[in-house]
């Protein structure tokens, strides 16, 4: 019987400009990774967080890690009969726009589940893993945790009951997101969004949505660039962010098929057809950033196929 298990789940990027709350995807190259613990003691404990541990709490109930992991063993009435040591190992930013409560919420009750056998589908694991982000940021909204960890671009037709699509993309798209050394808090991102919006303005964007998401099922490229625009959300977030105009509009000099807010900020996000388009955009960011006097990390990355995984088992 399993004992220890380690799983990794990748960074994200929320609402892909086109689809807010609905439209997400996994990237490959940075994630949260959770050590799950088997033990004889009853309970979930949070015993230790590496990395960037900054204000984030070791209480069990009051942790995105660990959250969903109480609700899936009280969901297999297991909660007073095992006990679960949990070790997060936080290397992606707090705060970030990448996804970083997901990923740690993910990465904890994916590692849980298969520590007990793979109790339940990876899809049925996704309304645990909501109690995680509505815990970080105040709502349930699924559009990080659904590629983080199923992989790929996901669309979220619903919350409650959970509808998960996973959409075709084309082979050879690479993303360039960028983490620039700001605080946004989701919070406040989410607060100063128009609780109604003109019709025009929707159907303009469902043009958008749809168009974005045909483009990607039919390696259409130049649809995929002509849909990439955000008429709703980009607008009002973008306020929060003093080198975006400046931003996008290097970026959108080069062959970027677009560029936007990943989730609520401040990472912003850029795709691209190939990994010599991607580093021209890379470029252009840094110029940017050097302008603004920001630091920053700058990320390559294809598109996580296969979302969470175990990396270690003993």
């Amino acid at each position: 019987m399993l004992k220890i298990v380690k799983a990794f789940a990748p960074a994200s990027i929320g609402n892909l400009s086109v689809g807010f709350d609905i439209l997400g995807l996994s990237i490959d190259c940075i994630g949260d990774e959770v050590k799950v613990t088997l033990s004889n003691k009853p309970g979930v404990r949070l015993n230790k967080i590496y990395g960037n541990s900054n204000s984030l709490s070791l209480d069990p109930e009051k942790n995105c890690v660990t959250v969903p992991i109480i609700e899936y063993l009280s969901y297999l009435n297991l909660l007073d009969k095992i006990g679960i040591e949990v070790e997060l190992y936080k290397n992606l930013p707090l705060k970030s726009g990448m996804g970083s409560s997901a990923s740690s919420s993910v990465a904890g009750v994916f590692a849980t589940n298969y520590l007990l056998g793979n109790k339940l589908s990876r899809i049925d694991l996704l309304n645990f893993i909501l109690k995680g982000e509505e815990l970080a940021s105040g709502a349930k909204h699924a559009d990080n945790v659904a590629p983080s960890l199923l992989g790929g671009i996901t669309l979220i037709r619903n919350n409650e009951p959970i509808d998960i699509i996973k959409i075709n993309y084309p082979e050879n798209l690479v993303c360039v997101l960028a983490h620039p050394d700001l605080y946004i808090d989701t919070y406040t991102a989410r607060k100063i969004l128009p609780e109604k919006i003109y019709l025009k303005d929707f159907v303009k964007q469902s043009a958008n949505l749809s168009g974005f998401i045909i483009g990607m099922m039919t390696n259409d490229f130049n649809l995929i660039s002509r849909s990439f625009s955000d008429i709703i959300v980009e607008p009002v977030r973008k306020n929060l962010l003093p080198f975006f105009d400046d931003l996008k509009k290097a970026i959108l000099e080069t062959d970027a098929l677009g560029m936007g807010i990943s989730g609520s900020g401040p990472s912003v996000f850029a795709l691209a057809q190939s990994q010599k388009d991607a580093e021209k955009i890379k470029s252009s960011m840094l110029k940017v950033f050097e302008r603004f006097n920001l630091k920053n990390e700058i990320y390559i990355s294809k598109i996580s196929k296969e979302g969470a995984k175990i990396i270690t088992e003993e």
